[in-house]
Order: structure tokens, then C-alpha cells, then sequence
């Protein structure tokens, strides 16, 4: 949904599949209770959206300006909250055994961050559809 031009459709279509295969894949196949596997997957697919839709506006401007777009809005929180989700999901299992207060403080930036992005994506929602 972030990125339908010509040039693009098969990139999206084709991580779209891969993750939906990866995804289901591990929920079947997984014997851990959580795996992090999935959600670094998850974490690539957004970021790959969202910056291969950043830089095709950026390379092709118009009249509109970016920052008056949904989906320059709904990319930004996605790379935003991906970001920050890379630095959660990643060490905290290994955080939870060695250090419960910077695990704390990662669950908290992480929380702030998400409520960052959603204020992001309402600012998308209120800005006009192009």
C-alpha cells in the first residue's frame, strides 16, 4: 500500500510473498515460545517499503510538496518505529537474564516510540489523499 508505481510493483510484491512464506513458515515450524526471527523479517519488509517509497519521492518530485502526503507520514513512523523496534526485539531476551534495568529502559523508549509513531500516522491520516 505504500508503493504502487510501475517500477515498484515487483519489489512489493515480491517481499510481500517472502514474508507471508518466512511468516508462515516459522508460526508452523517454530518450537520456541517467541522467536525474533520473524519480527527481524518484519522489520526488514517495513523498512524496505518505506525507504525504497522515500527515495522514489524524493527522486521524483512534484508540485505537491512531501510533507503534505499520507504515505510520506505513514513511511516515516514505519522507519521510525522499525528503527527503534530493531534495538527492542533484538537483545531483549539476553537482557532479561543479564540486565532487568536496561531492559526497562529499552522497554520504555521503545513505548514512547510507538506512541510517537502513532501520532505520526494520525498526522497521515488528517493530511488530505493525493
Amino acid at each position: 500500500f505504500l508503493y504502487k508505481k510501475n517500477t515498484g510493483n515487483f519489489l512489493f510484491y515480491f517481499f510481500s510473498m517472502l514474508s507471508i512464506l518466512i511468516f508462515s513458515f516459522d508460526m508452523f515450524f517454530s518450537k520456541k515460545y517467541f522467536d525474533s526471527i520473524p519480527s527481524i523479517y518484519l522489520i526488514i519488509f517495513y523498512q524496505t517499503l518505506s525507504i525504497q517509497y522515500l527515495y522514489s519521492e524524493i527522486r521524483t518530485p512534484n508540485e505537491i510538496p512531501i510533507y503534505k502526503k499520507q504515505k510520506f507520514w505513514i513511511s516515516i513512523s514505519l522507519t521510525l518505529w522499525s528503527m527503534v523496534f530493531t534495538f527492542y526485539i533484538v537483545p531483549v531476551h539476553f537482557l532479561l537474564q543479564t540486565d532487568i534495568l536496561f531492559e526497562s529502559i529499552i522497554e520504555k523508549i521503545f513505548h514512547y516510540t510507538t506512541i510517537f509513531s502513532y501520532i505520526l500516522f494520525l498526522i497521515g491520516l488528517l493530511c488530505k489523499k493525493e
